[in-house]
């Protein structure tokens, strides 16, 4: 089984603007993978959140507006081509949803953050799961990188995206997400964001 050693969910907290982080992030993050931008400045609700996710990822269109549709949109990073790649999805400022609709912030966090671990590791608890099944699955890095205006919002959202809930507890031998919270100017010094 893979073991994610390293975090691929990242807290950037301090000053990175929606424009110097779109102009460069695809070049330093994913240069051959799949890079999707979701500006949350406007996002204040799940309605919000569904209509900017569906024109952010470019890969699915007639997207269902529902969480069960959402696990599909994360999925199609690890599909056809895109398997076996390094991909992004940078939320830009979602401290207003986390704000604003606390509860739907949490579920939409936790089906994209379990299905970016089940593009990395696979269903580890599925006894009909194969990992070596180049057929039926192939390892993809799906890397969620959140930014933050303020201190207190990343260290709220580390803890949300720090552990899994319960409705994963059939597919991963642990629900603990390892996630880094970083200062923008080491981020931006490493990824020239």
């Amino acid at each position: 089984m893979i073991e994610p050693t390293e975090a691929w969910v990242h807290v950037i907290v301090g000053d990175v603007s929606w424009e110097h982080l779109a102009g460069t992030v695809q070049h330093r993050i994913a240069p051959n993978g799949l890079v999707a931008l979701l500006d949350g400045r406007a996002i204040s609700s799940i309605s919000d959140f569904y209509s900017r996710i569906e024109t952010s990822v470019p890969l699915i269109r007639g997207f269902g507006g529902n969480l069960d549709a959402l696990v599909d949109l994360i999925r199609t990073f690890g599909w056809a081509d895109h398997a076996g790649k390094q991909h992004v999805l940078v939320w830009y400022r979602p401290e207003t949803m986390l704000i604003q609709a606390p509860d739907a912030f949490r579920k939409v966090l936790d089906v994209i953050v379990g299905v970016s671990k089940e593009l990395l590791v696979g269903e580890e608890l599925d006894p009909t799961f194969n990992p070596d099944d180049r057929e039926d699955w192939i390892s993809t890095r799906l890397e969620l990188v959140f930014v933050m205006q303020d201190k207190a919002s990343a260290t709220r959202l580390v803890d949300i995206l720090s552990r899994l809930s319960s409705d994963w507890a059939d597919e991963f031998r642990t629900l603990d997400i390892p996630v880094s919270l970083e200062e923008a100017t080491a981020w931006v010094r490493v990824t020239g964001a």
